[in-house]
């Protein structure tokens, strides 16, 4: 029977212990990050701005295609939940997830 191994370079990984602990005991941990402007996160306002995490998502977003709402708006998840949402708020059962008041 074979067994799958992975290669541990435990000299490399100490090294790298090391010195982020050293690095953040100074207070000095800034120079191990790697910043970048708009940070690891595709939010709107990067989106708008032109900014992206990964040129993989800009990529993505430049050929996503055009918005089609009859798509969207016909899609059997968009009815169901809809007409979920409807029906709890007739019933007076409606929850807004964010404020946890009811509509």
């Amino acid at each position: 029977m074979a067994t799958a191994t992975t290669e541990f370079n435990f000299v490399q990984e100490l090294e790298k212990t090391l010195l982020q602990n050293i690095a953040t005991s100074f207070h000095l941990d800034f120079m191990l990050l790697n910043d970048k402007k708009g940070g690891d996160v595709d939010t709107i306002n990067n989106v708008a701005q032109g900014v992206y995490a990964t040129e993989e998502e800009r990529s993505r977003y430049e050929n996503r295609g055009q918005y089609n709402s009859h798509e969207y708006h016909t899609h059997q998840n968009y009815i169901a939940k809809n007409r979920e949402s409807h029906n709890l708020q007739q019933q007076g059962k409606l929850v807004d997830k964010y404020t946890d008041k009811k509509n």
